[in-house]
């Protein structure tokens, strides 16, 4: 089974903490593997997801 069919069938099962710790993971990875564009990249994904209101109050600094 993978992580979206597991996803899926139990729908009453909330990820959002554990995404948010597999990404500064991924994050932090990609840093070590000398590519820190695509780490931004997946880090910024994240905190629209979370919170994508953030560039209405002045957040968002590129």
């Amino acid at each position: 089974m993978s992580a979206r069919q597991a996803i899926e069938q139990y729908k009453d099962l909330i990820f959002a903490g554990d995404l948010r710790n597999l990404v500064c993971d991924l994050a932090d990875v990609l840093r070590d593997l000398d590519k820190p564009v695509s780490a931004e990249q997946y880090l910024r994904k994240e905190t629209d997801r979370q919170d994508p209101n953030r560039e209405e109050f002045g957040l968002d600094q590129e």
